[in-house]
């Protein structure tokens, strides 16, 4: 083989190589820059929750717990006379849509289209896997809330900013009132049901899930989903614990 061919496979395979080095660094910095901005987020609604319950509220934040075998990480839960609160934070900017039985919903930003899953139905599940570690009688709320962006557009329930949130948790009526000691007995009981999972283990667990679902996979049974046509649209339905994927 002549030199120039050789040297042009080589400098074609440097070339090749520095710019997946270059793309890998600039997802890493994005990848980042996303998780600290949820951070702040995160620690912005911890603080309006410490002020719940006039000051009393007891707060459990970045909570994980495992449900049929997944890693469940729960933003917060706020633990107050009226009841317990579960709470799903998100820091978008831009424009957010998004409906009640929506699956997915859109952000737009910079005059970008987004689409992820929605924060309600996700922190539905984060609910009812609170509830299954306490008291029947115990009053559970879910509310998802966004720290920033226009959410004008959204059009569901249990969906507030950080500006309205304290004044949604003192004011929800469950029916029953929590004394002190029953609070701190609430505490106990979901502080020794955590699970003991890095976040290192909990971001593999979420990856695998959304490989499997992407491959038309249940995430929690691991078997082949069965398309089902309805007059809504086509669906994939795992045939042994229902599990859902609408098509986007």
């Amino acid at each position: 083989m002549d030199t120039w061919i050789i040297i042009l496979i080589a400098a074609l395979a440097a070339v090749t190589v520095i710019a997946a080095a270059y793309i890998a660094v600039i997802k890493k910095r994005r990848s980042g820059a996303k998780k600290k901005a949820g951070e702040l987020g995160e620690s912005a609604v911890a603080s309006v929750l410490k002020k719940c319950d006039s000051g009393n509220a007891l707060v459990i934040n970045d909570y994980m717990t495992v449900e049929e075998g997944q890693s469940r990480q729960i933003d917060h839960i706020c633990i107050c006379s009226n009841g317990v609160f579960v709470i799903e934070t998100k820091n978008f900017a831009g424009t957010i849509y998004g409906g009640q039985d929506e699956y997915m919903w859109q952000q737009y930003v910079n005059g970008q289209k987004h689409e992820f899953y929605s924060p309600l139905k996700q922190n539905i599940t984060h609910m009812y896997c609170v509830k299954k570690l306490l008291p029947s009688d115990v009053p559970v709320f879910q509310y998802v809330v966004f720290t920033n962006g226009d959410i004008s557009h959204i059009s569901a329930e249990n969906v507030t900013d950080i500006f309205s949130l304290r004044q949604i948790i003192d004011g929800a009526d469950g029916g029953k009132t929590l004394s002190s000691q029953e609070k701190e007995e609430l505490y106990a009981a979901l502080e020794a049901a955590a699970a003991d999972i890095s976040d290192e283990e909990h971001a593999r667990q979420v990856k695998k899930a959304k490989e499997l679902a992407e491959n038309n996979m249940c995430p929690h049974c691991e078997v082949k989903l069965e398309k089902v046509k309805s007059r809504d649209g086509i669906y994939y339905e795992c045939p042994k614990c229902g599990f859902v994927k609408h098509e986007k």
